[in-house]
């Protein structure tokens, strides 16, 4: 009883807590939209640094522990029943869209920027500014613990990545993708 309990405390917790993160980006004036109840447990971040920004948040979303969602002036559309499991991040200075019923296992990462370090100016790398592109992934997909998805990816409905996994190139519906690497034993 007391574990039931406890429980339910923690899950209207994190639901006042992301109750709390959309009422003070729209106090502050980003347009962060969210369709119903939307999760967010301890330690995890939202930061918009733009006001430029547009989050828009589906219906019974659900952001595990020290999960990190970093938007510049980009667009991030996340669909209904969408879980993100912990150690996380989305880091969106162009546009990520993720379907509905989408689930992101532990560690995973989606980049839709790079560096310009394809640029000549006589300037440091991290002086270059950034190169934007799009992150698109489908409905019922499935992202392994520890998979990375790079710019300009299209991942179809239906997919499931093994963990350990990058992914820099589009994906089509309803397939399955492993991270196949030549394991060797060591020592017996």
């Amino acid at each position: 009883m007391r574990v039931k309990l406890f429980l339910y405390l923690t899950y209207f917790l994190e639901l006042l807590r992301g109750a709390l993160m959309l009422l003070f980006y729209q106090l502050i004036g980003i347009p962060v939209k969210a369709k119903g109840r939307f999760a967010v447990s301890a330690g995890t971040r939202i930061k918009v640094f733009n006001s430029k920004a547009r989050i828009r948040i589906g219906r019974k979303a659900y952001i595990r522990r020290l999960c990190s969602i970093v938007v510049g002036e980009g667009k991030l559309t996340i669909g209904d029943r969408f879980f993100m499991n912990n150690y996380s991040s989305i880091n969106c200075l162009g546009e990520i869209e993720i379907g509905d019923d989408c689930l992101i296992g532990e560690g995973v990462r989606l980049y839709d920027h790079n560096y310009d370090y394809r640029s000549q100016e006589p300037v440091p790398l991290n002086k270059k500014g950034h190169v934007k592109g799009k992150i698109k992934i489908g409905n019922n997909c499935w992202l392994g613990s520890n998979t990375i998805v790079l710019m300009n990816v299209t991942i179809g409905d239906n997919v499931i990545i093994g963990a350990n996994s990058l992914i820099f190139k589009d994906i089509p519906d309803n397939t399955i993708i492993v991270s196949k690497q030549n394991q060797s034993l060591i020592a017996e």
